[in-house]
């Protein structure tokens, strides 16, 4: 069963960037990252464990608008994660 959950991000801000979607959840290699953003920018995608230790960190480039980010984690073991994304205004756990 493949769950999609979203989270807005509450903040006003100029270079506001919401969290539309991440699915599949679970994940077994690939999970995809949908999000909106007023501005063209770069984020901070950090997964860490259950520990809060940082095991990837992924820089990528996203346009003004709807971006779908398809993120490769067949590096790190099949286990729970918490998926922080930021930009140099927002951050969004």
């Amino acid at each position: 069963m493949d769950y999609t959950y979203t989270y807005p991000l509450g903040a006003v801000s100029d270079d506001m960037l919401n969290v539309l979607s991440v699915y599949p959840n679970p994940s077994n290699s690939h999970f995809n990252v949908v999000m909106d953003s007023r501005v063209n920018d770069i984020v901070r995608l950090r997964l860490s464990n259950t520990f809060g230790q940082t095991v990837k960190v992924i820089d990528m480039d996203i346009k003004k608008g709807y971006n779908h980010l398809d993120i490769n984690a067949e590096d790190i073991p099949n286990r729970v994660y918490i998926l922080n994304v930021e930009n140099n205004v927002n951050e969004v756990i």
